[in-house]
């Protein structure tokens, strides 16, 4: 997400920060937050970028608006081929706290942007709104409610 289409009917599941993962050794590994100003000139490693745009605009926006401009070096399509990238010092990247998996190479860091978030959600088609749909997509909102709980 964000997904904007007029024949989609889109429900969030759940909203996640983003955190940055840096390369052990890096200069910004040593900070216990990173900043939008931290990233100034920094190599960054986008995840899904020609699959996902509306997702990386949203982020070039964020750090526009703070006068940031982020300095994309390197493409890839998922977060485990970016945490490859970063764990060989190839840049940093921005994933949510669930595909941020801490491995040897590289620190995970919050960003002391809380605005900065990875929305997830389902997505049904105008023409596929039977009601065993429905109540699959009710159902993955309810559990998805239960774990937020969970969470606190």
């Amino acid at each position: 997400m964000p997904i904007r289409h007029p024949d989609l009917l889109v429900r969030l599941i759940y909203e996640e920060p983003l955190l940055a993962c840096i390369p052990n050794g890096h200069k910004l590994a040593a900070k216990p937050m990173i900043s939008p100003e931290d990233l100034e000139a920094e190599p960054i490693i986008a995840v899904g970028r020609q699959s996902l745009p509306a997702l990386h605009a949203e982020l070039e926006e964020h750090f526009l608006e703070l006068g940031i401009e982020l300095t994309v070096t390197t493409d890839v399509l998922s977060p485990a081929e970016a945490l490859a990238c970063v764990t060989h010092k190839i840049g940093i990247c921005f994933l949510s706290v669930t595909s941020a998996v801490a491995r040897p190479g590289l620190v995970v860091r919050p960003m002391s942007s809380r605005l900065l978030t990875r929305k997830s959600g389902v997505f049904i088609r105008e023409d596929n709104r039977a009601p065993l749909i429905q109540k699959l997509v009710d159902e993955i909102l309810k559990k998805s409610a239960a774990l937020r709980l969970q969470r606190g």
